[in-house]
């Protein structure tokens, strides 16, 4: 689900339904399960099992540090970079979310360009995107978006590595299903692979419509 309040209210309704097993259940979010993925097999990823998460702040500061000794075309770094980075880092995570990479971002962002300021945006963005990408390596942190886009490409890619977890589940059920992600989605269809799917949504409340 999309809130641990709601997590907690699931299990407690459970449990005072007299459910059996209900204790047992296990309720998160998408991100809760994706930081204990990462804690779990963290000697695969790059980080320490104490992994932190980097919020927006932290996102900012990491990378205007890194941006230093970047040459940026659209972006001049005379400008101050709290002015104009949010929003490219708000792309940038727009595009981990659909498990793009920033290479392929790129060849179809310039495959579409309509003219050379364009083409010039595209590349600073994903100049930016590598030195984040870079900066947050480095910090040994990761963000929101890959507490579920690693846990999801690193089961699609090596199943039997992750199984323990991967094929640990008889049933799933997913609330708020109209709000899942490209990366929300892939987690979900690689833990249901071997396990019976039940998703609760309403595409009239849907947070993202207006993404299309």
């Amino acid at each position: 689900t999309f809130s641990n309040k709601a997590a907690a209210e699931l299990v407690d309704r459970l449990q005072r339904a007299g459910v059996k097993g209900a204790s047992e259940i296990w309720a998160g979010t998408f991100h809760a399960f994706g930081l204990e993925f990462l804690r779990k097999y963290y000697q695969h990823f790059g980080v320490a099992q104490d992994v932190s998460v980097a919020d927006k702040l932290t996102q900012l500061t990491l990378t205007a540090k890194a941006l230093a000794n970047v040459q940026l075309e659209c972006y001049r770094r005379t400008d101050d970079p709290y002015e104009w980075l949010q929003p490219v880092l708000d792309t940038v995570l727009r595009v981990k979310e659909e498990l793009v990479s920033i290479d392929d971002y790129l060849a179809k962002s310039l495959a579409v360009a309509v003219d050379d300021e364009q083409r010039a945006t595209f590349r600073d963005v994903a100049m930016v995107a590598r030195a984040y990408e870079g900066a947050l390596a480095k910090a040994g942190m990761v963000d929101f978006v890959d507490l579920v886009a690693q846990p999801a490409m690193a089961i699609a890619d090596e199943r039997a590595l992750y199984a323990e977890i991967a094929d640990g589940y008889e049933h799933v059920l997913v609330d708020e299903f109209q709000d899942l992600t490209s990366a929300m989605l892939t987690l979900t269809s690689q833990l249901t692979a071997n396990a019976s799917l039940w998703v609760v949504g309403d595409v009239r409340q849907a947070i993202y419509h207006w993404r299309g």
